[in-house]
């Protein structure tokens, strides 16, 4: 079986460009995931579910502040979870372009092989 289009300009061309895209998503997903997590931090709503003693709100505004609060920490966990996702993908577009471009060395290396051994 024969894979002529292993030796084609586009299809490394493709390769390169998937090892290109899996990089750029990983460092994207890294970034929004750092980002999520230390705004998460700072979270009034992050903070009142994680501390052990219970709250005591003192008026409607506090209240009403807390409800932003939990908005914007559910926001930011769903940011973080779709970081996950997008990391994964680029992970896995990686890995594509990885084994592409060991396709591509191996069926190079294969056909240099006998020309090789012809003027050794």
């Amino acid at each position: 079986m024969t894979f002529s289009f292993l030796d084609k300009d586009w299809f490394r061309g493709i390769v390169f460009a998937f090892i290109i895209i899996g990089i750029v998503a990983g460092l994207f997903a890294a970034q929004q995931f750092i980002d999520a997590s230390l705004r998460m931090q700072n979270n009034a709503s992050y903070q009142a579910k994680t501390s052990e003693t219970p709250l005591e709100l003192q008026s409607e505004a506090e209240a009403q502040m807390l409800m932003a609060a939990d908005v914007e920490y559910r926001r930011l966990l769903l940011q973080r979870d779709n970081a996950l996702i997008v990391g994964g993908a680029g992970l896995a577009v990686l890995a594509v372009g990885w084994i592409g471009n060991d396709f591509v060395r191996a069926r190079r290396r294969k056909v240099n092989a006998p020309l090789q051994s012809e003027t050794g």
